[in-house]
């Protein structure tokens, strides 16, 4: 439930959308990585829609949730059978 300020780097633009959950800066630019976690504080409203964001956002990579989701396929599959 918090917003993310990451670098843009590995697996991270595939869990956090930039100005969705938070803010994913290039890597290499602390400036402007100081920027987005500066702008981040200081805009209580867009700090907390990012962190409502993060939180949804975050569910997907439950470890039960997906386990749920894989048996609900594996259950669809085979009831079509």
């Amino acid at each position: 439930g918090l917003p993310v300020v990451a670098t843009a780097v590995g697996g991270v633009p595939e869990a956090i959308t930039d100005g969705r959950e938070g803010r994913l800066v290039p890597s290499g630019d602390p400036a402007l990585l100081a920027e987005a976690l500066v702008s981040v504080a200081r805009d209580g409203v867009t700090r907390r829609r990012m962190a409502e964001a993060a939180a949804c956002r975050g569910e997907m990579f439950d470890i039960e949730r997906a386990v749920q989701r894989t048996e609900a396929i594996y259950r669809q599959l085979l009831a079509a059978r």
